[in-house]
């Protein structure tokens, strides 16, 4: 995996974070039907609006470190986002087993999604050179003009 495609996978996953985000916060009853048969009372869509509101801090926070390409940052952040992950899928296989849930394309989706990027953040973990930004490229002295 060359640099430029481990980057590009990290902002396929804000941008992923950022609509997930922006569409609990817009559109929590959404969001929800694609995992729940009964909507969910006034207290659990605020609760998906807070989930919202933190999808969308994680993809700016993480589109902010892609700019600066800061290797300190992603040693701390991958181990603590394959926590969250091991943690989210818990929460929500277990959440799936209630009987208004269903294993609908969203369900489905989301599990994909976490088992896609959970091992792309152990390798790159692993590998944290590929978080680098390219170099800045060097450009050479022009040779001044003899008169």
């Amino acid at each position: 995996m060359t640099r430029s495609q481990a980057r590009g996978l990290l902002h396929i996953d804000a941008a992923l974070a950022l609509l997930s985000g922006i569409l609990c916060v817009v559109a929590p009853q959404v969001f929800v039907g694609s995992f729940f048969t009964e909507p969910l009372s006034a207290q659990g869509l605020c609760f998906v609006r807070l989930l919202g509101t933190m999808y969308v801090s994680y993809a700016l926070g993480e589109w902010c470190v892609l700019a600066r390409g800061d290797r300190s940052f992603w040693a701390v952040f991958f181990p603590v986002c394959l926590v969250g992950d091991a943690l989210h899928m818990i929460v929500f296989l277990h959440g799936l087993s209630g009987p208004a849930a269903y294993w609908g394309v969203g369900a489905w989706s989301n599990c994909a999604i976490v088992a896609f990027f959970a091992p792309l953040r152990i390798h790159l973990l692993r590998n944290l050179h590929l978080t680098d930004r390219a170099p800045a490229p060097v450009i050479a002295p022009v040779a001044e003009v003899v008169q």
